[in-house]
């Protein structure tokens, strides 16, 4: 806040205009924190206030090039890595690979129709009562 020359010392401290937090007990106790709060009794500062508030995100355009110039595309690079089988080797044998293994989440449902404590849980909430085995895959 700006200094207009008035001070008053408290505890042989000079305190003036700069040291004084507006707030509102109201609010303090209602969101248990310290809210600074100022009157704006100004259209124009309404205004401000309301095209601050609406105005959306900030956002960024941004691109990769490689030295030569060339753009680079992440998105389509990312695709194109996703393999899930290296070319030499035979499509059936990887996918027999898992095959008659539950995933994690057909080892939740059989967990639940074993163990009727984990019933009562969601999906999220299962890990904080069971341990996923990862090698055998059952919970």
């Amino acid at each position: 806040r700006r200094n207009f020359g008035v001070s008053v010392v408290k505890s042989d401290i000079r305190l003036d205009n700069r040291s004084v937090v507006p707030y509102n007990p109201k609010l303090i106790v209602k969101y248990q924190a310290h809210v600074n709060i100022e009157y704006c009794n100004k259209s124009n500062c309404i205004k401000y206030l309301f095209k601050y508030i609406t105005k959306g995100v900030d956002r960024v355009t941004a691109a990769l090039e490689v030295d030569d110039g060339e753009a680079v595309d992440e998105i389509k690079q990312y695709y194109d890595c996703r393999v899930i089988y290296k070319e030499n080797s035979d499509l059936g044998s990887v996918l027999s690979r898992n095959e008659g293994k539950n995933t994690m989440f057909l080892a939740w449902m059989e967990a639940n129709r074993c163990f009727s404590s984990g019933r009562l849980l969601t999906y999220a909430q299962f890990p904080s009562k069971f341990t996923y085995d990862s090698d055998d895959r059952p919970w």
